[in-house]
């Protein structure tokens, strides 16, 4: 099944192009070489047979989608309107296409230095797919990249134990801990 947006201008017989180039002729090799030097309108009607023109229409069709030549002949605003498929995509088109390579690139990774300098990327979209990739790699994320409960490290760092010196005897002693010169209970001390 052919795509009806990218074959539809090639079904149909063209009859007046122009090179819309600022500074480079145009040369239809299947026309028999002929230039068509910078905003130069043809009429293909009276320079050719029928048949050669509608052996041309890939080239043309080809020319008018990279932006080269435009069809000049009659309905060809209405057709124009249409959105053209192929040529060259816009910058914001790239930068999506980049984007999206980047995201399948990081959900393949094993490499975590590779994915350190992702997680500095200036978009965040990405820097976030890394940490998260990271995090799988880590063991602190499942395969769908939701938390596994118990692996992530607890935001509450342990304190270090607390000293506190007893009023009576001037010793340090571990806080909530019972004084080192009173036996624990059941502890029976000799005399000597």
């Amino acid at each position: 099944m052919t795509d009806s947006k990218g074959w539809a201008d090639e079904d149909r017989v063209y009859t007046v192009i122009q090179n819309v180039t600022k500074n480079s002729k145009v040369v239809l090799s299947t026309l028999n070489g002929i230039e068509i030097a910078p905003g130069q309108t043809l009429d293909l009607r009276t320079c050719f047979r029928r048949s050669q023109v509608q052996d041309a229409t890939h080239e043309i069709a080809s020319l008018i989608r990279t932006g080269h030549l435009a069809d000049a002949g009659e309905g060809a605003e209405q057709r124009q309107s249409a959105p053209v498929a192929g040529g060259m995509p816009t910058q914001a088109e790239m930068q999506q296409r980049q984007r999206q390579a980047k995201l399948r690139e990081i959900s393949d990774s094993t490499s975590m230095s590779a994915l350190e300098d992702w997680m500095k990327d200036k978009d965040a979209e990405v820097a976030k797919a890394a940490k998260v990739r990271a995090e799988v790699l880590l063991g602190l994320r499942d395969d769908q990249g939701a938390p596994i409960p118990g692996a992530q490290e607890s935001e509450e760092q342990a304190k270090p134990t607390e000293l506190i010196r007893s009023p009576s005897q001037g010793e340090p002693v571990g806080a909530g801990a019972a004084p080192a010169s009173q036996p624990p209970a059941g502890v029976v001390h000799r005399a000597e």
